[in-house]
């Protein structure tokens, strides 16, 4: 349980460096909050690996935190301002929404690593960086398998290095919220295009598409 509280905090981190980028813009900064955690997350991993240090939660975490802290100082007014639709038919569709991202994190939940990619890549990779705290040489035949795309198997490492163990579920987690944060993203994108013409239904309409469509929902 440690170990999945340590994943939820880093991945809220984030919130205060984008509430003061977005000065508040609802769903929009818990968006933007996912990205900034996972990519610097990761980009400390990264360089951390690039330079010979090695792998550990402490020595991943401190940094990470140390830069996500000055977000929170002093944050906008209104950081927290989320808007709920009124209209039936933004409602039906909410509905649907929520109904099909507790669908995917009910998936994400029960499964274990299944998919072809994750087995054959990601989480040999993230195996590989758990068990030597490096990052994995790129040597041999399948070095460009082993360099894409660099952000899902370190995710996975953390996981692993917060749990104290290769816990295939927690490290699921990570993706599992920023396939679900795709949702909301193509709303606010929607809303944004639409509202120049007086009309925010494509944001509604691009979310239900998303949502419905199978291909997102196999791999979410």
């Amino acid at each position: 349980m440690i170990g999945w509280l340590i994943v939820l905090i880093t991945l809220i981190a984030g919130y205060g460096w984008a509430a003061r980028l977005l000065r508040g813009h609802g769903w929009l900064t818990t968006l933007l909050a996912l990205a900034i955690s996972a990519g610097t997350l990761t980009l400390i991993m990264l360089a951390e690996g690039l330079i010979g240090v090695s792998f550990s939660l402490a020595g991943v975490a401190i940094p990470y935190f140390a830069l996500m802290l000055p977000g929170w100082w002093r944050l906008p007014p209104g950081f927290a301002r989320l808007t709920i639709p009124q209209a039936w038919s933004k409602r039906f569709a909410l509905v649907l929404l929520l109904a099909i991202s507790a669908a995917v994190l009910f998936n994400g939940a029960y499964w274990p690593f299944y998919r072809d990619d994750t087995l054959g890549i990601y989480q040999p990779a993230a195996q590989a960086m758990y068990q030597t705290r490096a990052l994995v040489p790129l040597t041999g035949a399948d070095s460009l398998y082993r360099a894409y795309p660099i952000l899902i198997p370190l995710t996975y490492t953390y996981a692993y290095l917060a749990a104290g163990w290769e816990n295939e579920y927690l490290a699921k987690a990570i993706a599992t919220v920023l396939s679900l944060a795709c949702i909301p993203a193509v709303y606010v994108l929607g809303k944004q295009l639409g509202r120049k013409r007086g009309d925010e239904r494509a944001g509604w309409i691009g979310a239900v598409i998303l949502a419905l469509t199978p291909f997102y929902s196999r791999w979410a």
